[in-house]
């Protein structure tokens, strides 16, 4: 996720002021290997067994002029920055800029008005790429657009590109939520400075599959989706769509008959994904990052706590076979999203980053990103630390133990992650109180008797008697095995991203002809096309001033006929009063809040949208009376996605007392809780979160001083949360 630069900047500069008064008392889809193997290079054939480069900001020609480079410093795949055209691009290059790219204005990729390049730089960059087996990922965002300088506010720029989508906004956009992990609702529909797509609408998803496609077509291998946690999953009940299944499965079915390849997919997940949801949801169609557990092994590292930085456990709970590690990300260096004590990385040294980035790539299935920090403007490539010695060994290590287990334990500073096979093994060692240093008779469990390079500094350890000596040379890490010995896995991991299925999303743009067989005489019988073959659909109707028809779920519906082998179902709602309607499976899944439309429209619950009645062909059936021709009609209030049973209580951010009011006992009650004075249980650990980063810290006690003493006006996580 992004913050406004200007946001950024201010914050920096407020909390150094503060500081000073307030005293603190913490899918891949299955992916296949390339023509070109990269075997010259020893690269991985798949991304999520590699290593990413992420060419911060970098232009595609000033990427592809490095790529022997990458290659030989052993990355497999190279990350871009947002390819869609950016914000307010005026052609200056101030690095402070980057946040621009993250609020796009189309969904196609950017011809001319971009720091990146042309399309056509794009198309040559990868077909360079692939002559060193390297693959290219580029960054989507895709949950939403730019925003107009208010909170939500929809730039004007779009309908330069995105006419449809800027005229539908109370279609194609969420209504204003604030954004917080508190609920399913708050982290789908929430806002995070940007206005929110309604990525559950078939038009929306059209546009992001037609933005993966042109993107293939250039030569791309696959995608890292910004602000992934904000869009809905299968599993999120009410608020459930099917934008992933249809997205990746239609970008990865037509990158499989063009261009004979499989995609990789992986997307952004910050702190938690969010209350009463799974990161499972996300990995059975894609990788994730987890910035929890990347940010407390760089903080541990800083911090001389090896013990922690060889804990075996990830914050997410997945298999690193699922999950993207980094040393520290765009975020935590230009922003101030990190966790694990250091929310912003820029003032940690290079040599700290680069020892977390060596353990997280030493790690078994994960792959490992490498921020490259920018030293220069936008587009430039001027940074040389990507290749620095313990880089490039610790990519080919990665590279070298594919498939190999891995043992984690640390002895005083040392961190140590082994690696080991029947046929071999190596490990990686950590200093996390400084750079050089002696190892004697450090523990190993699976090297053998020998001698051993280092491939860092050139240094000999010895193993005997599972005992390993030797002296980690200046970087502080050492990456010991024998590099001409050969590695065979234990066994092959034949774990997959699922490839989704389904069919196509783009809307029809047919002009609507009389319907066959549907009787539209009654303006409240709606018709429910089973696409998703449910097994019992209900629907439910009700309105805000005479509450329910019925009590939840509703009535069950009538099947009326079958098109092509697909039932639909009729319903009359009792009158007019009850405008307010949604289709369920007798509960779960069940659809959004919708309102009954007029013309000559059926729901299809596969789609999830209203969908064009004259398309269906009705053999045999003859309606009562002649049908109008009346388009759809898109409802003239943005629909609500409460579950009409379920009364969402609000309450406010700060208010951690709830007395109703945020006052300066509530940033004292928050100062008491980090010296451990209290305790903050349930509701009170989401008011005391002010800044909506899932962390209760110093920075959320001064946010409340600055609202009460009127430096701001409210707080980054918003007003008001539901709970």
């Amino acid at each position: 996720m992004k913050m406004n630069k200007k946001l950024v900047a201010l914050l920096m500069v407020l909390t150094l002021v503060l500081t000073s008064v307030f005293v603190a008392i913490p899918y891949s889809a299955a992916e296949t290997e390339s023509k070109e193997t990269g075997a010259s290079y020893n690269l991985a054939a798949k991304v999520q067994d590699g290593t990413i480069l992420h060419a911060f900001c970098c232009s595609f020609n000033n990427i592809k002029n490095r790529l022997p480079d990458i290659a030989n410093a052993g990355f497999s795949a190279i990350q871009t920055s947002p390819v869609q055209q950016p914000k307010d691009f005026g052609g200056w290059n101030d690095i402070n800029q980057w946040w621009k790219l993250y609020q796009p204005i189309s969904f196609t990729v950017a011809q001319n008005d971009s720091w990146l390049g042309s399309k056509s730089d794009l198309t040559s960059l990868c077909n360079e790429a692939h002559k060193y087996g390297i693959k290219i990922i580029c960054d989507i965002v895709a949950n939403h657009t730019a925003n107009d300088g208010s909170n939500g506010g929809v730039d004007w720029n779009l309908s330069r590109y995105e006419s449809n989508l800027y005229n539908g906004k109370d279609r194609y956009f969420h209504p204003y939520v604030d954004c917080n992990d508190g609920s399913i609702r708050n982290v789908v529909w929430g806002n995070i400075g940007e206005p929110d797509l309604n990525t559950s609408d078939s038009y929306v998803q059209g546009r992001v599959t037609s933005l993966l496609k042109e993107c293939v077509d250039c030569g791309v291998d696959g995608f890292r989706f910004d602000a992934a946690k904000h869009i809905e999953t299968p599993d999120d009940g009410e608020y459930a769509s099917n934008f992933w299944t249809n997205v990746l499965g239609n970008a990865s079915s037509y990158a499989k008959s063009k261009k004979s390849k499989e995609l990789y997919y992986y997307g952004e997940i910050l702190n938690t994904v969010g209350n009463g949801r799974s990161y499972k949801s996300y990995s059975k169609f894609m990788s994730v990052t987890d910035n929890v557990t990347s940010d407390k092994t760089t903080a541990s590292i800083k911090d001389n706590r090896a013990s922690s930085v060889a804990n075996t456990n990830y914050n997410s709970g997945l298999e690193g076979k699922y999950l993207v590690l980094w040393g520290e990300s765009h975020d935590t260096y230009m922003g101030d999203s990190g966790t694990g004590g250091y929310r912003n990385t820029s003032n940690i040294s290079q040599n700290v980053i680069d020892k977390g980035y060596c353990f997280a790539a030493s790690r078994k299935g994960a792959s490992a990103l490498y921020f490259l920090r920018p030293n220069g403007g936008m587009g430039d490539f001027n940074s040389s630390t990507y290749k620095s010695s313990q880089i490039s060994a610790i990519n080919k290590f990665h590279n070298k133990f594919v498939g190999a287990e891995e043992k984690l334990y640390s002895s005083n500073s040392l961190a140590v992650c082994e690696r080991y096979t029947s046929t071999g093994a190596g490990m990686v060692i950590v200093n996390c109180s400084g750079d050089s240093t002696s190892v004697n008779s450090l523990d190993t469990y699976h090297m053998a008797n020998g001698s051993y390079k280092d491939a860092v500094s050139g240094n000999t350890f010895t193993v005997s008697n599972g005992k390993i000596s030797g002296s980690i040379g200046s970087s502080g890490v050492a990456v010991v095995y024998n590099e001409n010995s050969v590695v065979t896995p234990t066994s092959a991991d034949t774990t997959s991203q699922v490839t989704p299925t389904n069919p196509p999303v783009q809307p029809t743009t047919t002009a609507p002809t009389p319907s066959k067989g549907l009787d539209f005489s009654n303006p409240l019988t709606v018709y429910l096309y089973n696409s998703a073959n449910w097994n019992n659909p209900y629907l439910y109707s009700w309105s805000d001033n005479n509450g329910d028809d019925t009590s939840w779920p509703g009535r069950e519906m009538t099947k009326y006929t079958t098109v092509n082998g697909v039932d639909v179902y009729s319903f009359t709602v009792k009158s007019r009063e009850f405008s307010h309607i949604i289709f369920s499976n007798k509960g779960t899944p069940q659809t959004r809040d919708l309102e009954i439309q007029s013309g000559h429209v059926y729901w299809d619950n596969q789609k999830d949208n209203w969908e064009d009645a004259s398309n269906l062909v009705i053999p045999n059936s003859t309606p009562t009376t002649a049908p109008t021709t009346a388009p759809i009609t898109v409802p003239t209030t943005a629909p609500t996605t409460a579950k009409p049973t379920t009364v969402e209580k609000t309450y406010l951010y700060g208010d951690v007392d709830f007395d109703n009011a945020v006052t300066i006992i509530d940033a004292t009650t928050i100062q008491k809780s980090l010296a451990q004075l209290v305790t903050l249980k349930g509701k009170a650990n989401i008011a005391g979160d002010v800044d909506g980063n899932c962390t209760i810290d110093i920075i959320d006690a001064t946010y409340i001083q600055k609202k009460l003493a009127s430096m701001i006006t409210k707080f980054p996580a918003g007003e008001k949360y539901y709970y």
